[in-house]
């Protein structure tokens, strides 16, 4: 949490607020550094982010002009999933230069609902366990890219297909 002294504000290239937020208001008197969540009207003219303690800047991460643009290259679509393991992949670049990283996402319904496989992901690539993942015929791989302030990202369409996996049960006659 932060304190009520602090704020986040995005400031346009001359230096002047179009949005900012007085942060604390219902958060804890003593500083967490764990990640928060907050919202801010996004204006393009941003071209910095400043977190300021008392007035005085003690965070700022620059707005670069570029989103970056991500592409799921495995499964693309229309595969049959069956081993215990599949490796999604994605390409990823950023016109800035500036450091990606990743939001994985699953989903069992054609993108109506996601499920995060990992958050922070450093690569393009990531090694899914399929025996812990609801199998389905509409399966999808979501991949949001990330540069620190702009993000986008890149689905495997049209849906691909993921094996049940279950406990198999077998029956017989005790004995033979």
């Amino acid at each position: 949490a932060l304190r009520a002294a602090q704020a986040l504000a995005l400031e346009n290239a001359v230096g002047v607020e179009p949005a900012h937020d007085r942060l604390g208001a219902n958060r804890a008197p003593e500083f967490d550094p764990a990640p928060f969540p907050l919202t801010l009207p996004w204006d393009a003219a941003t071209k910095r982010i400043v977190l300021r303690h008392n007035g005085h800047i003690i965070a700022t991460r620059r707005a670069s002009a570029n989103t970056p643009v991500v592409n799921v290259t495995s499964p693309d679509g229309g595969e049959n999933l069956t081993g215990p393991n599949a490796t999604f992949t994605w390409s990823a670049t950023d016109a800035d230069g500036d450091p990606l990283s990743y939001l994985i996402e699953y989903s069992t319904n054609g993108g109506t609902t996601w499920t995060t496989l990992a958050v922070h992901w450093p690569t393009t690539s990531y090694t899914a366990d399929l025996t812990k993942l609801a199998g389905r015929a509409q399966a999808r791989v979501r991949v949001t890219a990330r540069d620190g302030v702009h993000s986008s990202h890149g689905m495997a369409d049209p849906n691909f297909t993921v094996l049940l996996w279950g406990t198999q049960v077998s029956t017989g006659c005790p004995g033979q």
